[in-house]
Protein backbone atom coordinates (compact mmCIF):
# COMPACT_ATOMS: atom_id res chain seq x y z
CA UNK A 1 0.00 0.00 0.00
CA UNK A 2 2.82 2.43 0.93
CA UNK A 3 4.80 1.67 -1.78
CA UNK A 4 1.64 2.02 -4.53
CA UNK A 5 1.37 5.41 -2.86
CA UNK A 6 4.61 6.41 -2.87
CA UNK A 7 6.06 5.64 -6.12
CA UNK A 8 2.91 5.24 -8.26
CA UNK A 9 0.25 7.69 -7.27
CA UNK A 10 3.07 10.21 -6.02
CA UNK A 11 5.60 9.03 -8.38
CA UNK A 12 4.01 9.84 -11.09
CA UNK A 13 1.01 12.56 -9.71
CA UNK A 14 -1.64 10.44 -10.21
CA UNK A 15 -5.05 10.62 -8.19
CA UNK A 16 -5.71 9.18 -5.29
CA UNK A 17 -9.75 9.53 -6.08
CA UNK A 18 -9.05 7.08 -9.27
CA UNK A 19 -7.68 4.10 -7.14
CA UNK A 20 -8.52 1.18 -5.72
CA UNK A 21 -6.39 0.55 -2.79
CA UNK A 22 -5.97 -2.04 -0.37
CA UNK A 23 -4.03 -1.93 2.73
CA UNK A 24 -3.54 -5.25 3.72
CA UNK A 25 -2.90 -4.17 7.65
CA UNK A 26 -6.73 -3.38 7.82
CA UNK A 27 -8.35 -6.54 6.54
CA UNK A 28 -9.87 -8.69 9.10
CA UNK A 29 -8.84 -11.93 9.06
CA UNK A 30 -10.27 -14.97 10.69
CA UNK A 31 -12.52 -14.23 14.27
CA UNK A 32 -11.66 -10.60 13.26
CA UNK A 33 -7.85 -10.96 13.84
CA UNK A 34 -4.99 -8.62 11.96
CA UNK A 35 -2.25 -9.95 9.75
CA UNK A 36 0.39 -9.42 12.29
CA UNK A 37 -1.61 -11.93 14.23
CA UNK A 38 -2.38 -14.28 12.08
CA UNK A 39 1.05 -14.44 10.05
CA UNK A 40 3.93 -12.90 12.64
CA UNK A 41 6.52 -13.71 10.15
CA UNK A 42 4.92 -12.03 7.06
CA UNK A 43 4.96 -15.72 5.51
CA UNK A 44 1.90 -16.62 3.99
CA UNK A 45 1.62 -20.35 2.92
CA UNK A 46 -0.34 -20.77 0.03
CA UNK A 47 -0.59 -24.41 0.12
CA UNK A 48 -2.95 -24.01 3.21
CA UNK A 49 -5.32 -23.66 0.14
CA UNK A 50 -5.19 -27.11 -0.98
CA UNK A 51 -4.01 -29.23 1.90
CA UNK A 52 -5.39 -29.53 5.83
CA UNK A 53 -4.03 -27.74 7.92
CA UNK A 54 -1.56 -29.14 10.81
CA UNK A 55 -2.29 -27.22 13.72
CA UNK A 56 -4.50 -24.97 15.39
CA UNK A 57 -2.62 -22.06 14.34
CA UNK A 58 -2.52 -22.96 10.78
CA UNK A 59 -6.01 -23.46 10.91
CA UNK A 60 -6.45 -19.76 11.59
CA UNK A 61 -4.28 -18.88 8.88
CA UNK A 62 -5.70 -21.66 6.56
CA UNK A 63 -9.28 -19.57 7.58
CA UNK A 64 -8.40 -16.22 6.63
CA UNK A 65 -6.28 -17.37 3.47
CA UNK A 66 -9.72 -18.85 2.39
CA UNK A 67 -12.11 -15.79 3.32
CA UNK A 68 -9.69 -13.39 2.13
CA UNK A 69 -9.49 -14.94 -1.35
CA UNK A 70 -13.68 -15.04 -0.84
CA UNK A 71 -13.59 -11.18 -0.56
CA UNK A 72 -11.28 -10.51 -3.40
CA UNK A 73 -13.07 -12.33 -5.97
CA UNK A 74 -16.38 -10.19 -4.98
CA UNK A 75 -13.89 -7.16 -4.30
CA UNK A 76 -12.70 -7.48 -7.63
CA UNK A 77 -15.27 -8.69 -9.92
CA UNK A 78 -16.15 -6.21 -12.91
CA UNK A 79 -19.44 -5.18 -11.75
CA UNK A 80 -17.99 -4.26 -8.26
CA UNK A 81 -15.45 -2.98 -9.64
CA UNK A 82 -18.14 -0.86 -12.39
CA UNK A 83 -19.97 0.26 -9.44
CA UNK A 84 -17.43 1.61 -7.61
CA UNK A 85 -15.49 3.78 -9.89
CA UNK A 86 -18.22 4.72 -12.56
CA UNK A 87 -20.05 7.95 -11.39
CA UNK A 88 -24.24 7.85 -11.98
CA UNK A 89 -23.82 10.47 -15.23
CA UNK A 90 -21.00 8.21 -16.53
CA UNK A 91 -23.22 4.71 -15.95
CA UNK A 92 -26.19 6.09 -17.52
CA UNK A 93 -23.60 6.81 -20.47
CA UNK A 94 -21.76 3.46 -19.83
CA UNK A 95 -25.17 1.57 -19.98
CA UNK A 96 -26.14 3.47 -23.20
CA UNK A 97 -22.92 2.62 -25.35
CA UNK A 98 -23.57 -1.36 -24.47
CA UNK A 99 -27.36 -0.79 -25.12
CA UNK A 100 -26.04 0.60 -29.03
CA UNK A 101 -23.18 -2.30 -29.11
Amino acid sequence: YNYVCKYYLDGFGLSYDNALLINSDNIPLFKSKNRKTVFPDNVVDLTLRFRDAENDHEKVQQESIVSEARRRQNFESPTSIRKKKISNKKRKSYRTTLKNQ
